[in-house]
């Protein structure tokens, strides 16, 4: 029974294996970016990230309408992103999904891409996160008020009960 088990254990790994080179042979590799190219968008994303929020909104009211190119909405996303509140966060991730979707896309920039959007849709749902958490504290801090004054409330009834009973024993 215990050679069954085994041969059977072997049988389904080495289909598995089979399997996974399979896949790998019929996988179509992405062109090698050169060094220069690849760090060019790396060394767009530094300079970017180094803006102040006013100084990306201004750099974002020059941009205008027309029709972007895949390099302008990488730009526009970083300069969204820069703005750090929730809406850039937001344009950001919808722009760097754009990118996504563009078919001439090499996997380096894929996956700075990836990695871009990833961290615009972790603020926003961070910042959704902060909010709630605010609210709660105010209610909180409404109800501790409330608890407080209750507090107040039963110990001045207290004293004034204390006080009546000495008066009514001290006549």
């Amino acid at each position: 029974m215990k050679c069954f088990v085994v041969a059977l254990i072997l049988l389904l790994g080495a289909g598995c294996s089979s399997m996974q080179r399979d896949y790998y042979e019929n996988w179509e590799r992405e062109p090698v970016l050169s060094a220069e190219q690849r760090y060019y968008w790396l060394r767009l994303a530094d300079l970017y990230m180094e803006l102040m929020p006013a100084q990306a909104q201004q750099r974002l009211d020059e941009i205008g309408d027309e029709e972007k190119t895949i390099l302008q909405w990488y730009r526009y996303a970083l300069l969204n992103q820069q703005l750090n509140d929730r809406l850039g966060w937001i344009r950001a991730r919808d722009a760097f999904r754009y990118v996504l979707a563009s078919e001439n896309l090499s996997q380096e920039l894929y996956g700075l891409t990836k990695l871009l959007l990833k961290y615009n849709q972790n603020m926003i749902n961070w910042d959704a996160r902060y909010n709630k958490v605010k609210i709660e504290l105010k209610e909180s801090e409404a109800m501790q008020q409330v608890l407080e004054e209750k507090i107040q409330a039963i110990t001045n009834l207290e004293q004034s009960m204390s006080s009546r009973k000495e008066q009514a024993i001290d006549p």
